[in-house]
């Protein structure tokens, strides 16, 4: 497969759907977080549209240079230490475990500092379910992204 495809417009095209995703999850589920936001304000949500640009632009790339890439460097582990495994697994294995781990990491640190900072105005309820989604969500993503790169990367291996 050609490599541009592969190397740029593959990471591309998966940022913004990676980043789009995210935000579809957090406009449905809007309502829990204006409540949250009410609550710790004690007025209504306003959002800063270049603030939120920046924190998903930041967001997608840190997917891809972190969770890609560690995917990326444990595919390679994988096909050393697991000979008899299958490329497809050790795609799917090493999407698996970076995408969570960065998922984890992320919607962690955010949930954590700011159920920290604003204590019990930010329910608990509300972290662990963003810290499920980002979790889950991230490790699905990458999973299939790391699918998707096996199979233009190596068209003839299944």
């Amino acid at each position: 497969m050609n490599s541009r495809i592969v190397n740029i417009i593959l990471p591309l095209v998966g940022g913004v759907i990676y980043v789009c995703l995210d935000f579809l999850y957090i406009y449905l589920t809007r309502n829990h977080y204006e409540q949250a936001v009410q609550n710790i304000q004690k007025e209504e949500m306003e959002v800063d549209v270049v603030a939120a640009i920046v924190c998903y632009a930041i967001m997608g790339l840190g997917w891809y240079l972190i969770a890609i890439q560690l995917a990326s460097a444990y595919f390679d582990k994988l096909k050393q230490r697991r000979p008899s495994w299958s490329p497809l697994s050790s795609s799917a294995l090493s999407g698996l475990v970076s995408g969570f781990l960065y998922g984890f990491v992320v919607y962690g640190v955010f949930n954590c500092t700011t159920r920290a900072l604003f204590s019990n105005r930010y329910p608990v309820t509300l972290l662990v379910q963003d810290m499920a989604w980002g979790s889950l969500y991230t490790m699905l993503y990458t999973t299939v992204y790391m699918l998707i790169w096996h199979q233009l990367s190596h068209p003839v291996d299944l």
